[in-house]
This record gives C-alpha cells, sequence and structure tokens, in this order.
C-alpha cells in the first residue's frame, strides 16, 4: 500500500519534486499560459510550414547574399500560397452563397 498511516487516517507522501511537476501541470492546462505561449507557438507553426513546403534546411546555394535572396523568395511564395488559398476559398464562399 503506497500510503502511510497516521494518527487518524492515512495519507499519500509526495516529494518536493512531484508537487512542483504538478503545480506545473496545472498551470499549463490554465489560461493564462495558453495566453503567454500562443504567439511563441504561432510563429513556431509558421517556421515548420516555412520548412516543410519550401526545404528552406537544405538550400543548394552559399554566401550570406544568396541565401538570403533565396530565403526570401521561398518566404514570398509562401506567403503567395497562403494568399491563393483564403482568396479561393472566399469565392468558393461567395459562389455557394450565389447558388442558394
Amino acid at each position: 500500500m503506497p500510503g502511510k498511516k497516521g494518527p487518524k487516517f492515512y495519507w499519500l507522501p509526495f516529494s518536493d519534486q512531484e508537487t512542483r511537476l504538478a503545480q506545473g501541470r496545472i498551470f499549463e492546462r490554465g489560461e493564462k499560459f495558453k495566453d503567454r505561449y500562443q504567439w511563441p507557438a504561432d510563429v513556431e507553426a509558421a517556421m515548420s510550414e516555412y520548412d516543410r513546403r519550401t526545404g528552406i534546411k537544405h538550400l543548394r546555394i552559399r554566401g550570406v547574399k544568396a541565401v538570403r535572396f533565396g530565403a526570401t523568395l521561398k518566404a514570398l511564395g509562401v506567403n503567395i500560397l497562403k494568399v491563393a488559398t483564403v482568396r479561393g476559398a472566399k469565392m468558393v464562399l461567395d459562389w455557394a452563397l450565389r447558388a442558394a
């Protein structure tokens, strides 16, 4: 039995580390944590998409100027794809509203 017997009842001993970890898990489920880490999570998602779509981590060019130029063009391409997706969705919505 993991509990310890006290004079009137049983109790579960927790170490300081277990208590801190439990408090951290409770904090991570709260709104304050979500508000604080939403922006970094959004940036991480954008960078992940940038890498996945363009393969930016495996550029076949050398030199600071060339790499900057290539990365800028790749970022521009991702942004153009995003705009095209949004415009396409709006066009479909407009078409559906007109047909209804």
